[in-house]
């Protein structure tokens, strides 16, 4: 593609108008006629220099280095389009807009952006089929240039849509082309009183789209959304998109200056010239001058008055029956025959562009860089793409960097001030943008609203309702909703409710005005309600449920972090139960580092508690959980060292409270870490113990955990595997019907049964625990199952499947911080090294992994050990001292990252490049 010419341009759109109907009407003719226009198009640009930027539906959008290249090219294509009979249509025919304008863009990434653009699409719009329409800079620069034949018509100066500065407009004229055409379609063809707008209006196509649509099918529309949404904008850009459909006139009536329902009719009244007579009603004065016209009428900012409007709009839409209605409220009007369309928050690309736009008018150094952009899109995404709140923070693009504006966000009301003082008072700062609607509600609906801000990431309906302690919470809610206070979405085939943050942090300061204790009083109940979800959630993620539980928890993660963050600070027996409650959660969909750092914060809260509290028996029991959910934690982390202490004292704590659950499942869990940590009779001992109990008291998941563990350390142990105990494992997992302990089964089973000399079997059984594990979402295991893979490819000699495999679970291993595996990993590449005799290779990367466990405190298992001696004391038989003391040395100073590039043969950011080959490698 030719390079896009940058600095003064001209820019060329064309549209097909009534397309539509063309294919209605033809769409074979229509099939044909079209390559003959583009043809048309094409040709023109190519003897002209111009280049298409892209197309645009049945149109185009062309530059070129010139405006009279441009003209040129415009009359030639016009003149062809124009003379073609279009035989294929006949008795139709082809037709086609075009509109020019010159002027600075910018160039960013193969595409241009800007005022300029927006102008000369507007022209286009503007033109009727068969006429080219030139802006005044376009025809200033073109004009001792025109072709022969060619003059300049002066049609006057007009408003274009959405664009604050009126253009004086040109049409060009030729012997060639048609040269009458009805007034062309700005904002002054058609009576209206839209205000001349002085900024440019960003982004929201598909909603203007869908509100032309409404318009088209019924007679209200009420476009609803909270405060700063951008209503009133978007409702002028709709109506402007529509002046056409509306011959009678488009006319804007501002309410929100008002402050007594008895002030709507006499301002719309205004708005017609139409003064109060003595005898007649001004309302039915009003009707009888809207009865025969076709006028679409915006009552703009309808919620402080929305009863009153809700009957004007009705005894209108009754008694004119041509016009339509477009409303902008915080709430529908809730009469017949309404379509409400909520408006939601820009998407980030607008959002960034509102900021960008608004950035540079506030300061014209502005420019958004690829340094700052990350922080502009904080921004937006922080302000929930509240275009209000997204001007208010370009504003101070005066005085703040991007950077700076995304840092002070946490006190966004103090921040977001200083709007324009043309505007109304609620809009000058996002405060008073939330004040307004928080005014007009009952005390029951803030009371709910204050109530709603200690929930983080949404809530149900059952939530609210207890939290709330509100015997009428579900009417306030939909109240809520239906002023777009609320915003309502289906997840997991129950309906959740959220607020957006800004909305949330203001709520929240509202609940702190009541006071500490009220505010305290509502996040208890919040934290009752969780601890009593977690409570019930446990049993069900020990059974077959546990998928479905572990999606349920997770819509409710930031709910639980809030709960717990506030028992640790309030009730540290209530952390301690919650902790201990959630680690198949954390483990699973979240991080067990996370996890870890709650449970040790509650463990160490509640060290802080007074004595006589501490020798309770609902102490040492909490804490006795609390323990065991901290070594769960470490467990998956793979820091089997940290993990074994808090065990330890579980189990002790265990023992004393008479906790059978707590203690088959601490003794299963010390059985596994013991087993790691290579103390192996203790591993044997504290799984028959957790056997024995979990069978009396029928723990089916600690059952069937404990068993598979049994075996599993049979393997990590190197000792033969007693009989019938691979199927004892798998009744018991069967048993318990739960997939994540079905999937760790058949994953022990595979270890068996590879040492066994039944490879295939083995890999059968590991894609199907893969999919087990992949079913719950549980990356951790299925990560590991796919490193057990990676090992019995491994040991069929399949290096490049196996290292394909060690690839992508090093790098998770890693980013989770389960060091052990990650370190076992290296080790593993290093075998693959030696086994293709990459010789300095394999010593770098087994001095990495050394260097790797040495750090964070983690040892091989017995089985890992046998394997890692004789390969190390393979390489050093087959390397010269020197050499294997050089690679070794090179991959203890390795960070992880770059033993990782080594180990894949991926250079990184770090510059590492992986050492090839045999003894005749670089130096790594």
């Amino acid at each position: 593609m030719s390079v896009l010419p940058v600095g003064t341009v001209t820019f060329l759109f064309t549209d097909l108008e009534g397309s539509t109907r063309l294919w209605e009407q033809s769409p074979a003719g229509m099939s044909a006629a079209l390559p003959r226009h583009d043809a048309i198009l094409r040709q023109a640009l190519a003897d002209h220099a111009g280049l298409l930027v892209k197309s645009t539906g049945d149109g185009i959008h062309a530059v070129f280095p010139s405006a009279a290249q441009a003209l040129a090219a415009a009359l030639q294509a016009q003149s062809a389009i124009t003379s073609d009979p279009w035989p294929e249509l006949a008795p139709l025919a082809l037709r086609v807009r075009m509109g020019l304008h010159s002027g600075e863009a910018e160039l960013r990434d193969g595409d241009y952006y800007g005022s300029v653009l927006n102008r000369a699409a507007r022209l286009m719009a503007a033109a009727h089929s068969g006429q080219v329409l030139i802006s005044q800079t376009a025809a200033e620069l073109s004009r001792d240039q025109l072709p022969a034949n060619c003059r300049l018509l002066n049609l006057g100066e007009h408003r274009l849509k959405d664009l604050a500065r009126p253009e004086q407009i040109y049409q060009l004229l030729h012997p060639g082309l048609p040269s009458a055409f009805p007034p062309i379609k700005t904002l002054d063809a058609i009576p209206n009183n839209l205000p001349i707008q002085l900024t440019t209006f960003i982004g929201r196509e598909r909603e203007i789209g869908e509100i032309q649509a409404l318009l088209e099918k019924t007679r209200l529309v009420t476009l609803t959304g909270s405060g700063g949404t951008g209503k009133t904008r978007l409702a002028q850009e709709a109506a402007a998109r529509v002046l056409d459909a509306f011959p009678g006139g488009t006319w804007w009536v501002e309410l929100a200056p008002l402050a007594d329902a008895t002030q709507v009719v006499p301002t719309l009244s205004q708005v017609f010239g139409l003064q109060a007579a003595p005898f007649i009603d001004l309302k039915d004065l009003v009707t009888e001058y809207l009865r025969g016209r076709q006028v679409l009428l915006i009552l703009d900012n309808c919620e402080h008055l929305i009863a009153e409007c809700a009957r004007l709009a009705a005894h209108l839409l009754q008694h004119c029956p041509q016009i339509k209605i477009l409303a902008s409220s915080r709430e529908g009007l809730g009469i017949a025959g309404e379509a409400s369309y909520r408006i939601p928050s820009l998407v980030e690309s607008e959002a960034v562009q509102l900021f960008e736009e608004r950035a540079r008018a506030a300061n014209l150094a502005f420019k958004r860089t690829p340094a700052n952009t990350p922080a502009v899109e904080q921004v937006c995404r922080r302000l929930d793409g509240i275009p209000l709140a997204i001007e208010l923070a370009a504003a101070r693009s005066r005085l703040l960097t991007p950077e700076q504006i995304a840092a002070r966000l946490n006190d966004r009301f103090r921040l977001l001030v200083g709007g324009s003082r043309t505007a109304l008072p609620r809009q000058q700062t996002l405060r008073a943008m939330i004040d307004w609607s928080y005014d007009l509600m009952s005390e029951a609906e803030k009371r709910l609203l204050r109530t709603a801000s200690v929930f983080a990431g949404g809530w149900t309906l059952e939530a609210v309702e207890a939290v709330a302690d509100d015997p009428a919470a579900l009417d306030n809610l939909e109240l809520l909703v239906n002023k777009s206070l609320v915003s309502t979405e289906e997840r997991g085939g129950a309906m959740r409710y959220f607020l957006l943050e800004t909305i949330r942090q203001y709520a929240r300061e509202k609940l702190f005005d009541e006071g500490v204790e009220a505010a305290g009083k509502v996040r208890t109940r919040h934290l009752d309600y969780f601890t009593r979800l977690a409570k019930t959630s446990f049993p069900r993620l020990m059974g077959a449920e546990m998928a479905a539980c572990l999606d349920e928890l997770e819509l409710e993660q930031d709910n639980l972090r809030a709960a717990i963050e506030w028992s640790i600070e309030t009730d540290p027996i209530s952390a301690l139960n919650m902790g201990a409650l959630l680690p198949s959660f954390w483990g699973r969909r979240l991080s067990a580092k996370e996890g870890l750092t709650w449970i040790s914060a509650a463990l160490k809260r509640a060290e802080s508690l007074p004595d006589e509290q501490k020798a309770a028996q609902a102490y040492r029991q909490a804490r006795a959980w609390g323990l065991l959910g901290q070594a769960t934690m470490a467990f998956q982390l793979g820091d089997n060292n940290n993990a074994w202490e808090p065990i330890a004292a579980s189990v002790e704590l265990g023992r004393g409270v008479e906790d059978n659950e707590l203690l088959a499942y601490a003794l299963a869990l010390g059985s596994a870490i013991s087993g790691f940590r290579g103390d192996i009779p203790t591993a044997h001992a504290w799984a028959q113990e957790a056997q024995q109990l979990a069978s009396r008291y029928h723990f089916l998941y600690t059952l069937a955990n404990v068993i598979g563990m049994e075996m599993f350390i049979s393997v990590i142990d190197d000792q033969p595997i007693p009989t019938g105990l691979v199927e004892t494992t798998s009744r018991a997992a069967r048993a318990s019907a739960n997939p994540w302990v079905m999937g760790l089964t058949l994953t022990n089973i595979t270890r068996v049964w590879s040492r066994q000399g039944r490879p295939a079997e083995s890999v059968a059984l590991l894609e199907e625990a893969i999919g087990l594990f992949e079913q719950i979402r549980d990356r951790p295991m299925a990560n590991m199952s796919r490193s057990e893979m990676g090992h019995l490819l491994r040991g069929q000699g399949r290096y490049a499947e196996a290292a394909a495999m060690y690839a992508e679970t090093v790098v998770n291993f890693k980013d989770w911080a389960q060091f052990a595996a990650a370190a076992h990993e290296l080790e593993c590449f290093a075998f693959i090294a030696a086994a293709q005799g990459q010789l300095r290779r394999a010593a770098a990367l087994l001095g990495a992994a050394e260097a790797l466990r040495a750090k964070n405190g983690t040892n091989m298992t017995r089985i890992e050990r046998r394997e890692y001696d004789q390969a190390a004391a393979k390489l050093r038989a087959e390397m010269e001292r020197e050499e294997f003391d050089q690679a070794w040395a090179s991959g203890r100073a390795m960070h992880i990252d770059e033993a990782i590039a080594l180990a894949t043969g991926k250079e990184d950011s770090t510059g590492v490049r992986p050492a090839v080959g045999g003894r005749n490698n670089a130096p790594v």
